[in-house]
C-alpha cells in the first residue's frame, strides 16, 4: 500500500507545481522562479516583532528636489506671483508645480505606507491580499497565524527593470497565499529569518 503524503509535503508539491523551482533554463530565459525556506540562506540581524512598509526613499529625494525648484521660483518670480492679474500664464505653471508636488506627497508618504505595510509578530502575518471582485481591484488585510503554516519561500519574478519578490505560504487548509515584498524596507530573504524565528519560537515552546 502506498504512503500518503503529510499535509506538509502535499501542500510544497502544489507550490512547486505552481511555481517552478530555479534551474539554468528559467534563470537564462528570464522566467520566475520559487525557492523554499529550506534553500534560502538569512542573516538573523532583524528584530523578531517587525512592520515593514515601501521603501520611499526615492520618493523622498524627487520631493525634496521639487519643493526646493518651487522655492527657487518663488524667489525668482516674487514680484510676478504678487500681480497675478498681469501675469496669468506664470500663475498657471506654479499651480501645476504644486499640484504635482503634491501628487507626489500623496503617494510617497499616505498611499503607500499603510496599505502595504506588513507586520510580523506573536500572532503571525499581517498583509493586504489583493481581491478581484465584481466592483474591480481592491484589498484587504488578513492574518496567516503560525500554526497554519506549512510550507513558505520566495517568488522571484523577472521584471523589466528589476525583480520582484513575494513570500509564498502554503497553509495548512491547502491555501497557497502570495506576500508582495517587492520595494520593501527590507530584503526578501529578512522576512525568511524573521519567519524562521517565529517557528522554531513556537516549536521549542
Amino acid at each position: 500500500m502506498k504512503n500518503s503524503k503529510s499535509p506538509k509535503e502535499e501542500i510544497k508539491k502544489r507550490i512547486e507545481n505552481k511555481y517552478p523551482r530555479p534551474s539554468a533554463l528559467n534563470k537564462a530565459i528570464g522566467t520566475s522562479h520559487y525557492k523554499s525556506s529550506s534553500e534560502i540562506k538569512t542573516k538573523h540581524t532583524v528584530n523578531l516583532n517587525s512592520t515593514t512598509k515601501y521603501d520611499t526613499f526615492n520618493y523622498k529625494v524627487v520631493f525634496l528636489v521639487i519643493v526646493i525648484i518651487l522655492l527657487i521660483q518663488v524667489v525668482l518670480k516674487f514680484d510676478k506671483l504678487i500681480y497675478p492679474k498681469d501675469n496669468k500664464s506664470e500663475l498657471y505653471l506654479f499651480g501645476i508645480q504644486i499640484i504635482i508636488a503634491s501628487l507626489v506627497y500623496f503617494v510617497a508618504f499616505i498611499k503607500k505606507f499603510e496599505k502595504h505595510a506588513i507586520t510580523i509578530n506573536e500572532e503571525g502575518i499581517h498583509f493586504s491580499e489583493y481581491i478581484y471582485g465584481s466592483y474591480g481591484l481592491r484589498y484587504k488585510r488578513r492574518l496567516v497565524k503560525w500554526n497554519d503554516i506549512l510550507e513558505y519561500g520566495i517568488l522571484t519574478i523577472p521584471d523589466k527593470y528589476r525583480y520582484r519578490h513575494n513570500i509564498i505560504i502554503g497553509t495548512t487548509s491547502m491555501e497557497i497565499l502570495k506576500v508582495d515584498i517587492t520595494s520593501m524596507e527590507i530584503p526578501p530573504e529578512d522576512y525568511i529569518s524573521l519567519i524562521n524565528k517565529h517557528i522554531i519560537k513556537r516549536s521549542c515552546k
